[in-house]
């Protein structure tokens, strides 16, 4: 109870890391039920912690104030992301252009058939064409071409599955993902029998076993080199030893980049440079290759296809 009245209380679940205060989904605020952090919420374990919808348009009309607001709708903006999100949207109405802000999806999500109010973005597709992108999550992205190509070829499945309708394409790659992208670009079979001491029972220990079959892996402890590392992630110099060594590479550039010399990995890097799998890391100069950084998601997947198509594949 709430001052001596029974109190509302609506389970929530799937909004973004927190549990939406009532006055997001309903009307007035609620002062015993503000929103809390529910990590539970975004992780990966939860199917829906990231999640799309495809609404009919006439769905939604109906769904802003029943209907009676709008004759057409023209278009539909994401004004603010969740937590509170909130739309605007423009339509017609007897004739006249009609614009409505702060339009809360929170309190329609149920008539919307949303999984929850929690809304991150918003396409709006008046002529229900195809979308060009492999994942909803990529078209601002330059690499999204490569990313679509390895999604066609089987490369990539996503990074929320089940629905796996999201890239992530700004994530880093760990060297466990490494692997699964190689011994699926390459086809590797082949597994080692256990070289390593701390991938059993990882998601991608077969991958890794057999990127040590095929001798692209040598470990990450040297000398001893009895561990993997497999959820550290991947530098953009190790990425190159990988490519190097998955692909044979022999030809080295002559010292392209000034930020490699005496590095360990400095002779793949020059490979990589020499056949065209990498250009640099700083244009239009690209005198540079920043070995120390972490190779993002959709870098990853712009270095696959050059490497696919150095190789002929």
């Amino acid at each position: 109870t709430h001052q001596g009245l029974l109190i509302q209380a609506f389970y929530s679940s799937s909004t973004g890391g927190n549990t939406e205060n009532s006055e997001n989904v309903f009307s007035s605020p609620l002062p015993y039920a503000k929103s809390v952090p529910d990590p539970w919420s975004v992780t990966l374990a939860n199917p829906n912690a990231t999640w799309t919808k495809t609404v009919p348009i006439e769905t939604v009309r109906k769904a802003i104030n029943f209907g009676t607001s709008f004759d057409t709708i023209t278009d539909i903006q994401l004004q603010n992301p969740a937590p509170n999100a909130l739309m605007t949207v423009t339509g017609t109405k007897d004739g006249v252009v009609k614009v409505m802000s702060d339009v809360s999806i929170g309190k329609r999500y149920g008539k919307l058939g949303l999984l929850s109010p929690s809304v991150a973005a918003l396409t709006y597709n008046p002529d229900g064409a195809a979308s060009p992108y492999a994942f909803t999550d990529i078209s601002e992205s330059v690499h999204w071409k490569d990313i679509n190509e390895i999604a066609e070829r089987g490369i990539t499945l996503g990074c929320n599955p089940p629905a796996n309708t999201l890239f992530c394409p700004a994530r880093e790659v760990t060297r466990g993902q490494m692997a699964a992208f190689l011994t699926r670009t390459l086809g590797l079979v082949e597994r080692a029998p256990n070289p390593f001491s701390d991938d059993d029972g990882h998601l991608f220990e077969a991958d890794i076993e057999r990127l040590a079959a095929a001798g692209i892996t040598l470990g990450c402890n040297p000398p001893a080199n009895d561990r993997f590392c497999p959820d550290r992630p991947v530098t953009r110099a190790q990425m190159a030893a990988f490519l190097s060594r998955a692909y044979d590479l022999v030809d080295q550039a002559s010292n392209p980049f000034v930020d490699d010399d005496g590095l360990i990995f400095e002779a793949d890097i020059e490979r990589l440079a020499a056949a065209g799998i990498t250009i640099g890391c700083n244009p239009p100069t690209n005198d540079r290759f920043c070995p120390n950084n972490t190779v993002l998601r959709q870098q990853m997947a712009s270095f696959l296809i050059r490497a696919i198509n150095y190789s002929g594949g």
